[in-house]
């Protein structure tokens, strides 16, 4: 598991709201340390998420599966741009159990993705909250 950085109690980037269903998979590097049981995987590759905001640092997700801080997973995401979906490798720095379904909002750190990508991720975040999306695309900083 990737360390967390200590600092994380002041964001440096602005977070956009959005709601993009994603595909995650638990990276090889924790592979040993976390697995997902067969009841919880949605796929063969992982489980269902949901992304819930966007950064230059990274994204939030809402799960109904609780992994751990540290975690590093593959996330496979499908902006609502039509356009290919956007694979990035981000590492889970905190974990919060919303309600009791239970979902949970996981917030994650980049470790692997091309900075095209994440700008297409808040353009399109934005281009929802202009067409009606309620969430908005304001920053939760």
């Amino acid at each position: 598991m990737s360390p967390i950085p200590q600092d994380l109690t002041v964001r440096q980037h602005t977070r956009y709201a959005c709601s993009f269903p994603a595909q995650v998979a638990i990276a090889a590097s924790c592979a040993d340390k976390v697995r997902l049981s067969r009841a919880v995987s949605s796929t063969a590759t992982g489980l269902t998420a949901t992304v819930i905001d966007v950064s230059h640092a990274g994204v939030g997700l809402s799960s109904k599966v609780f992994l751990p801080i540290g975690c590093s997973l593959n996330i496979t995401i499908n902006p609502a741009d039509n356009g290919p979906p956007v694979v990035v490798v981000a590492t889970i720095a905190r974990a919060i159990m919303m309600d009791r379904t239970p979902t949970y909002q996981l917030g994650t750190l980049l470790e692997s993705v091309d900075e095209g990508d994440v700008n297409r991720l808040i353009a399109a975040s934005l281009l929802a909250a202009e067409s009606g999306f309620t969430g908005g695309s304001d920053a939760h900083s």
